[in-house]
């Protein structure tokens, strides 16, 4: 029993301890059409200690990905869309080689579903993305190292 209750002690004592070091911050993004299709999903810092957060939202026809850079101290500098004409949703950010910023997520081309890479640069211009082919492919995860290397894991269906 006294194992537990130190245990305790000391976990919230950590806790507590460490809680001070986070600030909140928030935004508020108001689209022409409320739905609930609009999310947070994935927030990434580079070294300078800048904030970089991907979500979804509603352009009234379909969804967008969003992409939003905030300063270390919480103040957002820019945010870009990614709207590929269907609807587009995000999974992951990563900071790659030259502070460029890779976003991926899943994007409707006509009636199927595509893997998306998208790369920006630290201005948060589009520099490229890609689409993969072949069949409907939903991404779940990715990763992106400081090379601009990128591991993507989804499912793939054939049958599209």
């Amino acid at each position: 029993m006294k194992r537990i209750l130190l245990f305790t002690a000391l976990f919230v004592w950590v806790t507590m301890s460490q809680a001070q070091n986070y600030t909140y911050r928030s935004t508020t993004y108001t689209s022409p059409v409320a739905t609930a299709d609009e999310k947070g999903v994935s927030i990434t810092k580079d070294a300078s200690g800048n904030m970089y957060a991907v979500g979804t939202v509603h352009n009234g026809t379909n969804k967008d990905i969003s992409l939003s850079k905030y300063n270390a101290l919480g103040v957002l500098q820019w945010e870009v869309f990614y709207n590929n004409g269907g609807n587009d949703t995000p999974v992951h950010v990563e900071i790659g080689e030259s502070s460029n910023i890779y976003v991926t997520g899943n994007s409707e081309v006509g009636s199927v579903n595509k893997a998306l890479i998208a790369k920006y640069n630290p201005s948060g211009v589009l520099q490229w993305d890609i689409h993969n082919g072949g069949g409907s492919r939903t991404l779940r995860d990715s990763k992106t190292n400081s090379t601009g290397q990128t591991v993507l894991a989804g499912y793939y269906d054939h049958s599209s």
